[in-house]
């Protein structure tokens, strides 16, 4: 991970913007990483200065609404896994494996 990344996670982390592995990973790098957590109390300073009030989380149906508009609808999580671009490839062995076997089963009852 680049400075750059580190550097816009720390501050996706102080505004708890990140969800999932992301969150998993910035509270991790915040456990043992110096310069990750100098980095998140700049970002936690800057935030304090600027929004000098309570912290105040959106009901769950309005966050999930404008991330909808943001990013589009989400899709399950099966669907993410299988449809991700590195596992296409597994995929499609799969759907061989598959069509291969309801051949030979057709051919076994076909052919007795």
């Amino acid at each position: 991970m680049g400075r750059d990344e580190r550097i816009m996670l720390a501050g996706e982390y102080a505004l708890d913007l990140l969800e999932g592995e992301d969150l998993r990973q910035a509270r991790d790098l915040a456990s043992w990483d110096a310069d990750f957590r100098s980095e998140l109390d700049r970002w936690q300073s800057t935030f304090t200065e600027m929004f000098d009030v309570d912290a105040v989380s959106p009901p769950a149906r309005i966050r999930r609404s404008v991330e909808a508009r943001i990013f589009g609808p989400s899709r399950p999580a099966w669907q993410e896994i299988f449809l991700a671009p590195e596992n296409r490839g597994t995929l499609v062995a799969v759907v061989c494996a598959k069509a291969i076997l309801i051949a030979a089963i057709i051919w076994m009852l076909i052919g007795s």
